[in-house]
């Protein structure tokens, strides 16, 4: 396989890295849902620092289906985040976890105190 092929990866889990630290899950969300995301996705959750509580610049999403996924790509791909000025560029790649099932096991049983996490509404 063609490693300069930029394709995106099979499976419908993300990690969107990049995240600028002061972004909460809510605003997260609310800015994939005004980007073309509402209902594309049903799991997003975003890890917090416990120490500074700010997020820890990536977070975990998983959208509905490929077309979805495709769509996050294409959306997220070199993004520049709009709530609070920032240099960060987004970045989106495959998650190791893939999948609604895995991520909420795998997320469910973490203890790293005062994270994020939530099934998106949809």
């Amino acid at each position: 396989e063609n490693a300069a092929h930029t394709t995106q990866p099979k499976g419908t889990t993300v990690m969107l890295r990049n995240i600028p630290n002061r972004y909460t899950q809510e605003m997260l969300m609310k800015e994939l849902d005004n980007q073309g995301m509402a209902s594309k996705y049903d799991f997003c959750y975003l890890p917090i620092d416990v120490r500074n509580s700010k997020n820890v610049g990536y977070a975990f999403v998983n959208c509905a289906d490929e077309d979805s996924t495709a769509a996050f790509y294409s959306l997220f791909s070199g993004y520049k985040f709009q709530q609070f000025p920032s240099r960060k560029i987004a970045q989106v790649c495959q998650a190791h976890i893939q999948g609604i099932d895995n991520l909420k096991e795998h997320f469910g049983t973490k203890r790293d105190g005062g994270a994020e996490r939530r099934v998106a509404p949809g």
